[in-house]
């Protein structure tokens, strides 16, 4: 036969184990919405670098004038914003834009920056 102190940590052992349960599924534990982990973030993708001209649609430029893409970019053009001339680039990622913003910010203030795309005075 079992000793009471045996089926007390019988008994708390099943709690335990319920109680991770619960917690590792996700259910949230309050109403407050407290218990589960949170969701990842949706994934960062690369992909095709948006065009020159949907971006100006996008910004409202104007008078787009490629160039040869410096450092980074997909593509580069000179562009009126605002009543000011502009240095326009497109980039494949957001993590190319930003180097291309390091590099950039040392010759001007960065004007306007978007999912993967960033101006700055030309």
């Amino acid at each position: 036969m079992k000793r009471p102190d045996d089926l007390i940590m019988l008994g708390l052992a099943g709690l335990l184990a319920a109680v991770c349960a619960a917690c590792s599924s996700g259910t949230p534990s309050s109403p407050a919405g407290g218990g589960g982990p949170d969701p990842a973030p949706p994934a960062q993708t690369s992909g095709p670098a948006p065009t020159l001209d949907q971006v100006a649609a996008e910004i409202g430029a104007t008078n787009i004038q490629p160039m040869d893409p410096t450092l980074y970019a997909s593509q580069e053009a000179t562009a009126d914003w605002h009543g000011q001339t502009i240095d326009l680039a497109t980039f494949a990622s957001d993590a190319l834009r930003d180097k291309w913003i390091t590099a950039a910010s040392t010759f001007g203030p960065i004007l306007v920056k978007g999912h993967d795309y960033a101006a700055t005075t030309g």
